[in-house]
C-alpha cells in the first residue's frame, strides 16, 4: 500500500472513531440501571449548546417539529414524523427540569402510547445531557437516563432509548460535520 493510501485509511479511521457512540451504561449501587451514551463531536461547547438549547437548534438536525422553552418547567415538545406538527399523534411531551448554560440540560421524559403502559404511567424517566470541552473545537457529549424499572415492558423501553439515543448522537454528529438538514428535500424524497 502506498504511503498516501495508508494516510487516507488512517484519516478515515480517525474520522470514524470521532463519531463512535460509546455505551457506558452501568448498574448503580442501589441496583437501578443507568443508561449512558457518549460521543465526541468536532464542535465547540457553545456550538453544541446552540444545537440543544432551542427549538431552532433542534430543528436544524433532529426534527422539523419542535417547540422548546429553555427554562425550569419549560416545554420541550417534538414530533419526528415528516409533515406532522407538534400536537399531532406521535408528539413527544418532555419537560425541561433544569439547565446550566453550556454545561447541562435535564429533561423529564414523556412517553407516547407506543410505549408499554407500565413505563408510560410510571413517569420516572429522566435524561441528563452534559457537555464538556474535549480538546480544541471538540466536545464530549454524554446523555444519562435514569428511572428505569424492571420487567419486559421496561426492557423494551430501555432498548428503544438505547437505539434511539445512539441515533440522536449520530445525527448530531452529521449536523456538525455536514450542516443543517433540509427537511423540505427529505419530505420530497419520502413521496
Amino acid at each position: 500500500m502506498r504511503p498516501s493510501a495508508i494516510l487516507y485509511v488512517c484519516l478515515l479511521a480517525g474520522m470514524a472513531q470521532g463519531q463512535e457512540v460509546k455505551d457506558t451504561s452501568f448498574v448503580a449501587p442501589n441496583g437501578e440501571r443507568v443508561q449512558r451514551l457518549e460521543i465526541v463531536v468536532p464542535a465547540t461547547v457553545r456550538e453544541c449548546w446552540e444545537l440543544v438549547s432551542s427549538a431552532e437548534g433542534w430543528k436544524s438536525w433532529m426534527s422539523p417539529n419542535v417547540e422548546m422553552e429553555l427554562k425550569t418547567g419549560g416545554k420541550f415538545h417534538s414530533n419526528y414524523r415528516l409533515g406532522a406538527k407538534v400536537g399531532d399523534p406521535g408528539t413527544i411531551y418532555n419537560t425541561v427540569l433544569a439547565y446550566v448554560p453550556l454545561q447541562m440540560l435535564t429533561l423529564k421524559i414523556g412517553l407516547t402510547d407506543v410505549f408499554p403502559k407500565e413505563a408510560r404511567e410510571a413517569g420516572t424517566l429522566f435524561a441528563v445531557l452534559t457537555m464538556e470541552a474535549a480538546g480544541e473545537k471538540r466536545t464530549r457529549l454524554s446523555e444519562t437516563m435514569v428511572g428505569w424499572k424492571e420487567g419486559p415492558g421496561w426492557d423494551w423501553t430501555y432498548d428503544f432509548f438505547l437505539k434511539g439515543n445512539k441515533f440522536t448522537f449520530e445525527e448530531m454528529y452529521r449536523r456538525v460535520v455536514h450542516g443543517p438538514v433540509d427537511w423540505t428535500a427529505k419530505q420530497q424524497q419520502k413521496k
